[in-house]
C-alpha cells in the first residue's frame, strides 16, 4: 500500500467514524433525553482530544532527547579530534 493510499483510507475511515458518531449522538438526542446524545459527543471528542495532546507531547519530549543525544555526540566527537 503506497503512501497516497494509506492517506486516502485513514481520512476516509475517519470521516465515516465521524459520521457515525454523529448520527448515534442524534439518534440518542432524539429518541431519549437531549443530554444524553450530547454527552456521548463531548465525551469522545475530549477523549479523541487528550489522546492528540498525548501524541503531541510525547513526540516533542522524543525530539527534545534526540536533539540532546546527537548534541552530545558530535560534541563528544569534536573533542576527541
Amino acid at each position: 500500500m503506497s503512501e497516497a493510499e494509506l492517506i486516502r483510507a485513514v481520512l476516509i475511515e475517519g470521516a465515516v467514524g465521524g459520521a457515525i458518531l454523529s448520527l448515534l449522538a442524534f439518534l440518542l438526542s432524539r429518541f431519549t433525553k437531549d443530554v444524553v446524545g450530547r454527552t456521548l459527543l463531548a465525551t469522545v471528542l475530549f477523549a479523541a482530544a487528550g489522546a492528540y495532546f498525548g501524541f503531541a507531547v510525547v513526540w516533542v519530549v522524543a525530539a527534545y532527547i534526540l536533539i540532546a543525544y546527537r548534541g552530545a555526540s558530535h560534541l563528544a566527537r569534536s573533542r576527541e579530534r
